[in-house]
């Protein structure tokens, strides 16, 4: 067991951090988790999308071990400067059921994440569900494998290294929604694009999924 912001996580400590060799996740009996009934059954296109996903995995590592620490680290330090609303998170407990911004930080690969919760458990339940989800073998990637940015929920949970919140609000109270959205999208945007593996753009987007998809961020894995 590891304790881990005040969460006692119960996987062996290797499953808590990604590798190549748990990047892609399987059930017990090696089958791929699959959310495209197309993909399902079409076996011989399974092999390719491998492929494509482990080179996207090697051209990540290499993309973010290229990264100046020092200037991830100056660009994390800079947002809490201009968000002072945004506070360090010891303990997960303490942000049970609270609604707001989050930015979950993985100083070993110099990226970050900016999501919102505001939906049952708050900040705090939706960071589990981005430690806990076995990516889907159709979602590994977000367009090409030399373009793809690796999601957040690839990651293990201590991959995070350092946790910011800032509550926004209580549900249905007059104007929150819109306030922690433009917290969400001001908070995405004040960090380089190089430093974010959100996979679209921050905040509400009236346009939903098909307009997540049109605005997808990609990156240039050379």
């Amino acid at each position: 067991m590891v304790e881990h912001f005040g969460v006692t996580l119960l996987q062996p400590e290797a499953d808590l951090r990604l590798s190549r060799e748990n990047y892609i996740c399987t059930t017990r009996d090696g089958r791929y988790y699959l959310e495209d009934g197309r993909l399902k059954h079409s076996p011989e296109r399974w092999e390719p999308l491998r492929q494509a996903a482990l080179e996207n995995f090697d051209r990540t590592m290499a993309y973010c071990a290229r990264l100046d620490q020092g200037a991830f680290a100056d660009a994390i330090e800079a947002v809490r400067g201009r968000f002072p609303q945004l506070e360090a998170v010891e303990d997960l407990g303490r942000w049970r059921d609270v609604h707001g911004v989050y930015v979950m930080v993985l100083d070993r690969y110099r990226q970050a994440y900016v999501g919102l919760a505001r939906s049952r458990g708050g900040i705090r339940q939706r960071i589990l569900v981005h430690w806990q989800r076995k990516l889907a073998f159709n979602r590994l990637l977000s367009g090409p494998a030399a373009k793809s940015i690796l999601s957040i929920d690839s990651f293990r949970a201590l991959d995070t290294t350092r946790i910011l919140a800032a509550a926004t609000g209580r549900p249905g109270e007059a104007g929150a929604r819109e306030a922690a959205s433009r917290l969400e999208r001001a908070v995405f945007e004040a960090l380089p694009g190089e430093f974010l593996c959100n996979r679209t753009l921050a905040g509400d987007l009236p346009g939903g999924l098909h307009e997540a998809m049109a605005r997808r961020r990609t990156r240039q894995l050379v």
